[in-house]
């Protein structure tokens, strides 16, 4: 946020309000849940049940069939009537997976559905055991019951166990489609009675790989898979001990297995109870901990956490604390628990929890996600700020975080987490925006500091901010003056003073005000104090305008840091606090990153964009217990070791406040918490407390193209070498990183071994492309990091061999031989076969030089003339000509520039390229995807064969550039403000490949200094003589290098690196460049 110019000086009359809370909100207010429904990708708000997979995929179960999220998107699948490979489920409430990765799901109607993985195909099993059913009374609705509430699938994929609510147990072989079922009799039983309990199955669970512990409507039963039969039963009516809590028949609805001897169950009316096999003894849980309002459907145990999670239809979820028996009330009206109505619970391998919703879709809770506690206006209720834009921040000896306002009206709140009790003082009259600098002198009291115009002060034992009066006006004692948005400093004899141009003593030890200049410190430092920084008990290093200095104040003297060094405090716009590492001084500045003042060799260095620093404007600058430093910015919360400089942003969707701070607004204490305002509230955390992503996330390649044709891989890695034809030899991979947490933030790397030297940084891209891969073998690597930067190193593998053209192959080498054999036999023919060769090549010659003129008179013998841009580009044939184009076409006030290569060499190339400049030269002005589309579909209409043609195109206009992609090589931009070069990889298929295809499209703004290069992929994959490839780091170095110059001279330099790199040979390959310059 920008400085402040302007103060008002207003009265501050105080109403100060303390809240108790009933349930601590220390508790409640770690407990967040995030949404995904309709608005982020589910069929239908309204979920029936979740299910993580083993590959770690969460599926969702709902009327509409069935939903699997990756943590990008959710991919429903649906009946569609028309394919019978799609599910035939709705009302999907249960699903399980078997040991090969296939999935098995049932609903509400009876039906079950088996997703086959390899295939992407689901199989369909309809309930036949409606078919059994006899006395069934007239007008029964045989629809919803029976119905199955659980499915269960053996290791190896063979059977489906599935539970029938109403019927019993059934078993389908999915090798032959037999169902098989499990009871005495077949009559339809709608009623609850004790005679036709056991047919009321409401969850299974494996016991072990051979029996499955059933609940049913009279206690427990266990089914063993190997003797097909029923081998156990826990508490019947008739077997349950007298001296048990209760002869009453136990209604199983819900369990969840502790071990071999015992469970955790919800029954009859919803309580809760502790069953053990062992020795037939219940404890009602409901009971010996109190619950109250208990109607349990679901339970979920956390044994890791030892805590039972008890979902109360249509009340909320209650959470069991297993050692205490104390428990957490979470409602919709005191959490961020969204609705009432839940139906299952599930805890998944990264420890989230996930709730499936009847009316708001899915939940997740992640206990591990940094708790960046916010406290805005409105939350939590009884901590709420009541204003927007905290500016003003402060931790007091006793723990009370203090925190001013900007906006209308003003105000200080005084938050008291450990007491539950929150202070607020405001203001009389709406005279404006304000800000204060907040402090605490040594006898507990507050001051609350709003530059010359106002001091307040709420003196310890009081409740009450009283208004002091106007510094400048009827305060001060001398010629001092207080600056805004500067921070107390306590000196070693406990006296407040304020940093100024005269640095104000503002109170004594005993909190008695003063009012007047610090001469025992000013009249040895002689510049304007911006800072301290206190480096031990009795010393400070001073920050002030042109120099740092080490103040002892116990002995009262100074030592000057930097006599041989000029440091720009105020010319930086130098903020604090400031941090020392390693006799360093790190300062934040507003505009300038990072000011590094070096004490022992005299040193000033900044720490900039060019090193890393995600921004520029910085406020705050703490450092923690494990020497990280933190800092508050215009983009979010900074974290960075000052020796690697691994710089780690904190931004909204990690919980923090907002982008942006303010500064003046932020203080650590002596145990380590931290707090900084900013414009929506203020973020209070403790380094030392917030919880790193320490999963690494499972990798998979979920679909691979080859040769413009798509296939469904989804797995880590295949076992055997992938045969690919050499017409096929384009290849992409979309690859996924699951983790749920920040999944935006998840980044990849990946390598073709056997043609990348060194691994691609991805960044967050989630797919890789290669065009015209050799002949030989390789191995595709990707490896996925969660958004903490914990890398799965193995990743993911898929193995392909691009097979010889038939004209390289075993055959034909055997053919030539043959051929020469005879040849050498034959003189004449010999001679025949040279006199044709020579024709050959004089006719190979003239089609090389005919292509050549058709690819000359393709390209552009002017460029467009404009004011605002520099244009330029440029062509290097190889030694046979390829399919290279660039070209310009002006419509309106926007430019349109192309790049691109079409397959092949000669006369069929210079054809596609005729192809594409006509399509170009007939389309009306329309987006650059739209661009691709009809020209994908014009050259596909005259359909050249294998014939593709790879294209980029940029739509420049005034201010911004719009790109689109058909498998080209990456387009760069260099950055004037920043000094970089982005480079932009789209995802598209080459032109000539799927009808009907669609493109991608990305927006950059284009402002003055700015360069945009398109370019073919001979330069960045020329080989050397020593068989290296020049690549693309190279490419961005030397546009960041000759980014200054002109497009003309950039584009020569870039057609020299090719002469210099290959020392003089001609490419094997076209090199075709575009350069465009705002000017």
């Amino acid at each position: 946020m920008k400085f402040l110019k302007f103060f008002c000086t207003y009265l501050l009359i105080v109403y100060p309000i303390t809240y108790s809370l009933s349930q601590n909100i220390n508790e409640l207010s770690d407990y967040e849940f995030e949404k995904y429904a309709v608005e982020q990708g589910t069929a239908m708000n309204a979920s029936i049940v979740v299910f993580e997979d083993a590959f770690g995929f969460i599926w969702l179960g709902s009327q509409s069939g069935v939903d699997r999220f990756d943590g990008y998107n959710f991919k429903n699948f649906a009946n569609v009537s028309s394919d019978s490979t799609s599910t035939n489920l709705r009302w999907v409430n249960s699903i399980s997976q078997d040991s090969i990765g296939n999935i098995w799901a049932s609903d509400q109607f009876g039906s079950v559905s088996n997703f086959k993985r390899s295939t992407n195909k689901w199989i369909n099993y309809y309930p036949t055991y409606k078919d059994s059913l006899t006395n069934i009374p007239e007008g029964a609705n045989t629809n919803f019951f029976p119905q199955p509430r659980s499915i269960l699938s053996t290791k190896d994929g063979r059977y489906a166990y599935v539970g029938v609510f109403g019927f019993g147990l059934v078993r389908i072989d999915s090798e032959t489609g037999i169902q098989k079922f499990y009871q005495d009799d077949f009559k339809y039983s709608r009623g609850f009675g004790i005679s036709q309990a056991y047919k009321m199955i409401n969850e299974m669970e494996w016991l072990d790989e051979d029996n499955i512990l059933i609940a049913t409507g009279n206690g427990f039963r266990v089914f063993n898979i190997q003797t097909d039969e029923y081998t156990l039963e826990y508490f019947k009516q008739e077997n349950i001990k007298t001296n048990s809590e209760s002869n009453n028949r136990y209604w199983i609805r819900n369990f969840e297995i502790i071990d071999e001897k015992s469970v955790y169950a919800s029954a009859n009316e919803g309580d809760v109870y502790l069953f053990n096999f062992q020795d037939s003894s219940i404890l009602n849980i409901s009971i010996n901990a109190k619950l109250s309002n208990t109607n349990a459907t679901n339970l979920l145990l956390d044994k890791s956490n030892n805590q039972l999670w008890i979902n109360n239809q249509n009340i909320g979820i209650d959470l069991l604390d297993l050692k205490t028996y104390k428990y957490i009330k979470l409602r919709d009206n005191n959490s961020s628990l969204i609705g009432k109505q839940f139906n299952n619970i599930i805890k998944d391998s990264q420890e989230n929890i996930w709730l499936s919703s009847a009316t708001d879709g899915l939940l997740k809770f992640d206990p591990n996600k940094k708790k960046f506690r916010t406290i805005s206006r409105e939350r939590p209720e009884n901590f709420a700020l009541g204003f927007s834009i905290a500016w003003g921040a402060h931790i007091d000896k006793e723990g009370i975080v203090w925190i001013g306002t900007r906006d209308p009206g003003g105000g200080i709140v005084g938050l008291d987490f450990q007491n539950n009790k929150r202070y607020f003082s405001g203001q009389s009259s709406d005279l404006g925006p304000s800000t204060y600098s907040i402090t605490e002198d040594n006898a507990g009291n507050i001051w609350a500091i709003r530059g010359v115009n106002g001091i307040w002060i709420k003196k310890k034992n009081e409740a009450k901010f009283k208004f002091q009066g106007s510094y400048n006006e009827n305060l001060r004692n001398d010629k001092s003056f207080l600056a805004r948005l500067t921070q107390g400093h306590l000196t070693y004899d406990k006296n407040l003073i304020i940093p100024s141009e005269r640095t104000v003593w503002l109170a004594d030890k005993n909190g008695k005000p003063v009012y007047e200049e610090y001469t025992i410190l000013t009249n040895q430092v002689k510049e304007s104090i911006r800072s301290f920084h206190r480096k031990d008990s009795i010393s400070s290093y001073v920050i002030a305008d042109g120099s740092i200095w080490l103040w002892d104040e116990k002995r009262n003297k100074v030592e000057d840091l930097t006599p041989n060094l000029h440091v720009p405090i105020f010319e930086n716009f130098a903020q604090a606090p400031v941090v020392e590492y390693k006799n360093k001084i790190y300062i934040p500045t507003y505009g300038n990153g990072i000011m590094v003042v070096n004490i022992s060799n005299q040193e000033l260095s900044f720490i900039t964009v060019n090193e890393g620093l995600p921004n520029m404007y910085l406020y705050s600058m703490f450092i923690d217990n494990e020497n990280y430093i933190w800092a508050s910015s215009n983009k979010g919360i900074l974290k960075f070791h000052p020796e690697i400089l691994d710089f780690r942003q904190f931004t909204p969707v990690d919980g923090v406040q907002e982008y942006e701070y303010n500064a003046g607004s932020a203080w650590q204490s002596n145990n380590g918490d931290i707090v900084m305002a900013g414009l929506n509230g203020i973020n209070y955390f403790n380094p030392a407390k917030l919880n790193e992503n320490t999963f690494p996330p499972k990798v998979l390649i979920q679909n691979i193209n080859i040769g413009g044709v798509d296939y469904n891989f989804e797995s880590e890695s295949n076992d055997e070498y992938q045969e690919v034809e050499f017409k096929d030899n384009s290849i992409s991979f979309d690859y996924l990183a699951l983790s749920y947490r920040n999944t935006q933030q998840n980044k990849y790397k990946y390598k073709m071994e056997g043609y990348d030297s060194e691994w691609v940084d991805a960044d967050t891209r989630r797919f890789a492309s290669y065009t015209n891969l050799p002949v030989g073998s390789y191995i595709f690597r990707v490896q996925g990091s969660n958004n903490d930067g914990v890398w799965n190193e193995e990743g993911a593998s898929y193995k392909i061999t691009i097979l010889p053209p038939w004209y390289r192959t075993y055959f034909a080498y055997s053919s030539y031989f043959l051929l020469l054999f005879f040849g050498f036999r034959s003189f004449g023919r010999y001679q025949a076969m040279r006199s044709l060769e020579k024709a050959d090549n004089v006719r190979r010659a003239g089609e090389l030089e005919e292509a050549k003129k058709i690819q000359q008179t393709m390209l552009p013998k002017i460029f467009p003339m404009s004011k605002t841009f520099d244009i330029s580009a440029g062509l290097v044939t190889s030694t046979e000509i390829g399919g290279d184009y660039y070209d310009f076409f002006e419509k309106k006030d926007t430019i349109y520039a192309v790049c691109g290569d079409a397959t092949g060499h000669g006369t069929a190339s210079g054809m596609m390229v005729s192809i594409i400049k006509s399509g170009l030269n007939g389309l009306p002005s329309l987006s650059t995807n739209k661009v691709l589309f009809e020209l994908n579909n014009i050259v596909k209409k005259i359909d050249l064969g294998t014939l593709k043609m790879s294209l980029n195109i940029c739509e420049v206009k005034k201010d911004s550039i719009t790109l689109s992609s058909a498998a080209m090589p990456p387009v760069y931009i260099f950055n004037s403000k920043t000094k970089k070069t982005e480079e932009i990889l789209i995802r598209g298929l080459p032109l000539g490949g799927l009808k009907n295809e669609t493109f991608d499209i990305e927006k950059r703004k284009f402002n003055k200094g700015d360069v945009l290069v398109m370019l073919s992929d001979g330069l960045p994959e020329a080989e050397n003589d020593k068989g290296e490839i020049y690549d693309y780091k190279r490419v961005i170095n030397l546009i960041n290098k000759n980014a200054g110059k002109t497009a003309d001279q950039i584009k020569d330099k870039m057609i020299g690196e090719v002469d210099r790199w290959l020392n003089g040979k001609v490419p094997d390959d076209d090199v075709s460049i575009v350069v465009i310059k705002k000017v």
